[in-house]
């Protein structure tokens, strides 16, 4: 079963399963917080659909559209997920589109 999650919409988060040739969504809204609510999501989707975490074999991150701090989020969620399942899945390096916007405190 792989997991896939996308941050690319500044405001909602796309999770996907794909599991025995059949795709199962969720979408929540998530404007601020995310590293309080993904794992959380997360878990309430495998449990809707009726999965364990020890289901899963592979994490993907969609990534390479949307805000800096979703998607290094939704990629440092991946990879502890990843660690803490034993998955044997090379690290999910970040892409971005864009370099960060990082401006200097006044």
């Amino acid at each position: 079963m792989i997991l896939s999650i996308d941050v690319s919409d500044p405001k909602i988060v796309k999770l996907n399963l794909l599991a025995q040739h059949k795709i199962f969504s969720h979408f929540f809204e998530c404007e601020k917080n995310l590293s309080e609510k993904l794992a959380l999501e997360i878990e309430k989707f495998l449990k809707k659909e009726k999965f364990k975490f020890n289901s899963l074999k592979k994490i993907e991150v969609a990534s390479s559209h949307g805000h800096f701090s979703r998607i290094r989020t939704a990629v440092s969620t991946a990879n502890a997920l990843n660690f803490g399942l034993g998955l044997k899945q090379k690290l999910i390096l970040p892409s971005y589109d864009k370099a960060p916007n990082i401006t200097m405190a006044k």
